[in-house]
C-alpha cells in the first residue's frame, strides 16, 4: 500500500499541472487573431460589373500573389484567400459579413497541403467547432459560443487518434468531468468541475497505475 502512495502522489501532482494548462482550453485559436488591417490603397482593386463590389487583390514586391476577395465599402466581403510561399495553394481561406468573420475558416500548412486549422465564427468571435491538426491528423477538438469554450473539448493522441484528454466548458469556464485517458482508451484519472471550480478529489485508477 506504502508503494501504491508513492506512485500515486507524483500521478496526481502532474494531473494537476497539466490540468491548469487546459484550463484556457485549446493551446491555439489561431482563428481569432485578425488579419492584417484592410488597406484599400494597398491592393489592386478592380470593379464586379452590376454591383458596387471591387475585387482585391495583394502581391508581393515580387509580384506574388498574397491575397484575394470582395470588398464593399471598404470592407472585406465573402470568401477571402490568402497564400503563403505557394501562390497555388491557400494558406488560409476566410468568409467574411460586412468586415468581419462569419461562417468556415480554414488554415492550411505552410505548404499548402496539410490541414492545420479549421473554424467558424460569428461576428469575429468564434462560435461553432473547432479543430487543430498537425499533418492531417486531429490534435485538439472544441466547441465554442460567442467566442468562449462552450462544449467537449478532446486532445487526441497524433500517432493514433485515441483521446487522451477530455474537458466540459460552459460558457467559458469549465463545467462537468475532466478525464485524462491512457493508451487502451480507458480513463486513469478524473475531475469534476462546476462553473470553473474544482469539485472534491480527483478519482484516480491505481490498477493502471501498477501495471
Amino acid at each position: 500500500m506504502k508503494y501504491l502512495i508513492f506512485l500515486v502522489l507524483p500521478l496526481l501532482m502532474i494531473a494537476c499541472n497539466q490540468e491548469k494548462k487546459n484550463d484556457s482550453g485549446p493551446s491555439s485559436a489561431n482563428g481569432d487573431a485578425p488579419l492584417d488591417p484592410f488597406d484599400l490603397a494597398s491592393y489592386t482593386l478592380e470593379s464586379v460589373p452590376g454591383s458596387d463590389v471591387q475585387m482585391a487583390v495583394k502581391k508581393s514586391e515580387e509580384g506574388v500573389l498574397r491575397e484575394m476577395g470582395n470588398s464593399l465599402n471598404g470592407k472585406r466581403i465573402g470568401t477571402w484567400t490568402l497564400y503563403g510561399k505557394d501562390p497555388v495553394r491557400p494558406r488560409k481561406i476566410v468568409n467574411y459579413v460586412d468586415g468581419k468573420k462569419n461562417g468556415l475558416y480554414i488554415e492550411m500548412s505552410e505548404s499548402g497541403y496539410y490541414l492545420e486549422l479549421i473554424a467558424y465564427f460569428k461576428d469575429d468571435k468564434l462560435h461553432g467547432n473547432w479543430a487543430k491538426y498537425r499533418f492531417g491528423r486531429p490534435l485538439q477538438t472544441a466547441e465554442y459560443q460567442d467566442g468562449q469554450l462552450h462544449g467537449v473539448q478532446r486532445e487526441f493522441q497524433i500517432r493514433d487518434g485515441k483521446v487522451i484528454k477530455e474537458a466540459h466548458y460552459k460558457n467559458g469556464q469549465l463545467d462537468g468531468p475532466f478525464k485524462h485517458y491512457n493508451e487502451k482508451g480507458e480513463v486513469t484519472l478524473q475531475y469534476e468541475y462546476k462553473e470553473g471550480v474544482k469539485v472534491g478529489e480527483g478519482v484516480l485508477h491505481p490498477a493502471d497505475t501498477v501495471k
